[in-house]
């Protein structure tokens, strides 16, 4: 059922884009995480990100996570952290898991890498409100 979800998604997204425009998906311990508010428990078990385009011959082809930040926005603690991969670190991992709702978390500055060329492109950031 879930990979049903992210296949509608994909060509919801492949049809309003252009051809090998890249997008970022949170995922976590029930999949990816397809909506922007979400519950503690979801939030607590957000694993990292993936990255994705759609071919020009409609194939979902995964690329590289580069690097990523993550904001997290509880109450008046503000935390930033950077990450050279797509999974979590400890750090980001223990702060989901001492998070109170409600909060927000933001996903910005993330980078992908095409695997066979090296090239590199900037994605849109993903904000999640924990509820």
């Amino acid at each position: 059922m879930k990979n049903l979800i992210l296949i509608i998604i994909l060509a919801f997204i492949g049809i309003q884009s252009h051809a090998q425009r890249g997008y970022a998906a949170v995922y976590g311990n029930d999949g990816v995480l397809g909506k922007t508010i979400i519950t503690l428990d979801e939030a607590k078990g957000i694993k990292g990100l993936s990255c994705f385009y759609l071919s020009p011959r409609g194939t979902i082809v995964s690329f590289e996570v580069y690097s990523f930040e993550l904001l997290v926005i509880s109450g008046s603690d503000t935390s930033a952290f950077v990450n050279n991969n797509g999974h979590l670190t400890n750090q980001m991992l223990a702060k989901l898991n001492a998070l109170k709702a409600p909060a927000k978390l933001i996903f910005e500055g993330i980078i992908a890498r095409e695997e066979d060329s090296g090239e590199t492109q900037s994605l849109t950031y993903i904000p999640i409100e924990v509820k």
